[in-house]
């Protein structure tokens, strides 16, 4: 493999060099217009190169995650993919191999022109494993992309200097009513969460009969399952093993893979493996290549086709070293950290929002805080299992240095309320009790205090009168704060869940 490999980078230098072509722009040197490379076939195209040969065979490991049922069940064992590799690729030597692999020969089928490399022709390669006739089918329909060979060059060279980019946000779930929805539009244009689970599995059934419907929805299925399994193989993404897979973290891990030793990324993706119980691993990584970390809420629409409370950051990484990197949070507009980054630390600190109302945008150098390996030792303390390596601290979101001061303050403090005798209640279960007739959707003030159902929101610095919703109140974002030394001593909160008298 890595014969064929270096042989495939040395045609792809090759090739490009003949068909380097200068463009007469901009005063061009004469003499490198006249040295421009001249156009012939491509040695990718013949399928009995290395190239080829190394192709066919990693597009074959990618298409064996998506084998589906009906690919049939021919699929090769240990020993079928042993033998298509040696004949595609040929045989290290005994001194080089120990037992390991045993001679293949096909009579009379060796072509001159590819001894080097294996044993047989493709044609009689394919012809020897039906499977592997099978993987060319998939691979073609999946369309895989082999970056280590198709850009062999650059990473002959160390890998690339700069990868930019916005991964996609998407979560590798089974989508049944999309795939249901080819053949019956109803999945598609249905608010499905109102309709009844009974209805829905009545309504499956009789599109599954459709005609090919079955078919085609068991062909989405296991192809849902390859993409997962493949993307989430603790052999190929070590660092995802356990978390839910997400495709922007895919890119994040291959960036990584890909770059030089010196090379920068920047991406700009969600941040779920910062705070997921089962992300340690990568947040290990992530600290040891992040080098700038800027968290934006989408309250500006600076994405009009994501929601407005949606958060996101941008994500600059370069080689691995001890944890250190700066970050500014609570972000709405990039211009805030450009200016941030230069300011000269005057005046006071900026908060998440004015007094009055309204976002507070001002730019300042407070905003700018550096994260190292000490501030995670603090943090680990914070909200981590104890016994948590240090690297694989959950991130934290202080908005100014004044509070990582805070935090680290309280990270520091000896007694905990684990340590401590207290009692507690899950309490209502919204949708439980909206669905059972417990309670109902109604702002106003109830009758007593026995009958206030309190929200999350109610309850400011363990206090239940810290905020109230207003009158026509449609979300958990609409509330207005109470004064405490206003209220009177009979005060009832005003509540969004009214008691139904039965």
């Amino acid at each position: 493999v890595e014969s064929a490999w270096r042989t495939a980078a040395d045609h792809l230098e090759s090739h490009l060099s003949r068909h380097n072509r200068a463009v007469g722009v901009w005063k061009a040197d004469e003499d490198l217009l006249a040295e421009s490379g001249t156009f012939s076939s491509s040695p990718f195209e013949n399928p009995e190169f290395a190239t080829s040969r190394l192709r066919l065979l990693m597009d074959a490991w990618c298409a064996l995650w998506m084998w589906a049922p009906t690919n049939g069940t021919t699929l090769p064992s240990f020993n079928d993919w042993l033998e298509a590799a040696e004949l595609l690729l040929g045989q290290p030597t005994a001194s080089e191999s120990g037992a390991l692999f045993t001679p293949h020969d096909l009579a009379d089928g060796t072509l001159e022109s590819v001894e080097r490399f294996g044993k047989a022709s493709i044609g009689e390669v394919l012809e020897c494993f039906p499977w592997l006739k099978e993987c060319q089918s998939i691979a073609a329909a999946q369309g895989f992309f082999h970056w280590e060979l198709d850009q062999a060059g650059v990473f002959a060279n160390g890998g690339f200097d700069i990868q930019i980019g916005n991964p996609p946000w998407v979560r590798l779930d089974w989508d049944e009513p999309s795939s249901l929805a080819e053949f019956d539009p109803w999945w598609g244009v249905s608010d499905l969460t109102k309709t009844p689970d009974g209805a829905k599995r009545i309504r499956r059934l009789q599109t599954l009969d459709l005609p090919g419907a079955s078919f085609a929805v068991a062909n989405d299925r296991a192809e849902n399952e390859g993409i997962t399994s493949l993307l989430g193989s603790r052999s190929r993404e070590p660092f995802l093993a356990g978390i839910r897979t997400n495709l922007y973290m895919v890119f994040m891990t291959n960036t990584w893979r890909r770059s030089s030793p010196t090379g920068v990324v920047g991406l700009l993706h969600p941040e779920s493996h910062f705070v997921d119980p089962k992300g340690g691993p990568l947040r290990t990584q992530t600290y040891r290549r992040l080098r700038q970390h800027w968290q934006f809420a989408n309250e500006w629409k600076l994405f009009a086709d994501v929601h407005n409370e949606t958060e996101f950051g941008v994500h600059v990484y370069s080689g691995t070293q001890e944890p250190r990197f700066i970050q500014a949070v609570n972000l709405l507009t990039p211009s805030t950290v450009d200016r941030s980054l230069t300011h000269d630390g005057g005046g006071d600190p900026p908060a998440i929002q004015f007094p009055e109302g309204g976002w507070d945008l001002r730019p300042h150098a407070a905003r700018i805080v550096t994260i190292d390996e000490r501030v995670l030792s603090n943090w680990v303390k914070l909200f981590d299992e104890p016994g948590t390596p240090v690297d694989e601290s959950r991130l934290l979101r202080p908005l100014t240095t004044a509070d990582l001061g805070a935090l680290n303050a309280f990270a520091n403090q000896p007694t905990r309320l684990g340590s401590t005798n207290r009692f507690w209640t899950a309490g209502f279960n919204e949708k439980n009790q909206k669905s059972d007739g417990t309670f109902e959707w109604d702002t106003a003030v109830p009758s007593s205090l026995d009958d206030c159902i309190l929200q999350g929101p109610h309850i400011l610095n363990a206090n239940p009168f810290g905020q109230q919703p207003r009158p026509e109140c449609k979300n958990n974002k609409d509330w207005e704060p109470l004064d405490l030394e206003a209220l009177a001593p009979d005060f009832i909160p005003r509540t969004n869940y009214q008691r139904l008298v039965t």
